[in-house]
């Protein structure tokens, strides 16, 4: 019979309580394949019990289910009459039940609780990945009694694989851009740089991450820039694309072009903005060369049309000359 005071104690309908209420009152080994007022004086407890949500699963220490829930028995696909008594040798596929038997084993004897993620078959052989939380109590007879807890988180594990994958694809893409890549906080301080950033400003990426944008770009461009990151947090402007200079690790000035945007959370919150960096000196190079050269055939040109003037009136002043002189 159910012990008296364990039913007075889960009163309290906590569902915790009233599992472990539940394990205390029942006969040593003795499979419930129905459940009934006589058997349990408290028919709420029971209630409670087939309640929680999660699947919950009681077994001997013969490793025999002796109490399911009915989430338990939908999550399996098989009724709780097809289950109780049986081992899960004779549900699950054989690598499964290895782990099954093994972990209730180690908690059975250990009398410590154990969590573990493990694979669970169901009935239309979809497999679920699982997180299990174990523990172990006796009964009035002293006979161990084993209660698992499952949690299913096959779709969160799906989700969190797809975001690893998606994670990794971009260190990877990140990592070996042959443009300078860094990741900056809403602050300004660098949060993570790749290689080609590093060769661009002579600095390792240790050295980077202890500063911020502001300590290596030219003094006379910061305030444009946070004027320029202040609105795109602000949400005027959804993009920064500027060319600008840096001063390297050995105090050089170099030109790069920059493209930066901001990446927010799910409720719009900055987190971080994305920075491209190229190294545009040999092209700044080059138009400087360009700029020098059209400036010298621009004074060359002025030159020439001086002199051309000064033929043409060099040329008109001999023809009134000559004019003048016919007329005499």
């Amino acid at each position: 019979m159910v012990n008296k005071s364990v039913v007075t104690k889960s009163r309290s309908h906590n569902p915790a309580h009233a599992i472990k209420s539940v394990i205390l009152g029942l006969k040593k080994n003795k499979p419930i394949k129905s459940i009934d007022p006589a058997f349990i004086r408290d028919e709420i407890l029971y209630d409670i019990f087939n309640a929680i949500s999660d699947p919950v699963f009681v077994k001997n220490s013969k490793h025999h289910w002796i109490l399911l829930n009915d989430a338990f028995c939908r999550f399996k696909g098989h009724s709780r009459e097809e289950l109780i008594g049986k081992s899960d040798f004779d549900f699950f596929p054989k690598k499964e039940a290895e782990v099954f038997w093994a972990k209730d084993e180690e908690v059975l004897k250990s009398g410590k609780n154990n969590i573990n993620e493990e694979c669970f078959t169901d009935a239309k052989g979809q497999t679920h990945t699982i997180i299990t939380k174990k523990n172990v109590y006796k009964n009035d007879q002293g006979d161990k009694i084993l209660v698992g807890i499952i949690h299913d988180i096959t779709e969160e594990k799906r989700v969190s694989n797809r975001l690893k994958e998606s994670e990794e694809k971009f260190k990877n893409a990140f990592d070996s851009s042959s443009l300078g890549m860094a990741l900056v906080s809403p602050t300004g301080k660098w949060i993570q740089v790749n290689p080609a950033i590093c060769a661009i400003l002579g600095y390792s990426a240790k050295e980077l991450l202890n500063l911020d944008f502001k300590a290596i770009t030219y003094p006379d461009e910061v305030k444009r820039d946070l004027g320029a990151l202040k609105n795109m947090v602000s949400g005027l402007m959804n993009n920064y694309d500027v060319e600008k200079r840096y001063i390297t690790k050995a105090g050089k000035t170099i030109w790069v072009s920059l493209h930066t945007s901001l990446v927010r959370d799910s409720s719009q919150k900055p987190l971080y903005f994305v920075t491209e960096i190229e190294n545009i000196e040999k092209r700044k190079e080059i138009e400087n060369e360009l700029k020098a050269r059209l400036e010298e055939l621009e004074k060359l040109n002025k030159l020439l049309v001086g002199r051309e003037l000064k033929m043409i009136d060099l040329k008109n002043t001999i023809e009134r000359l000559k004019k003048q002189s016919e007329k005499k």
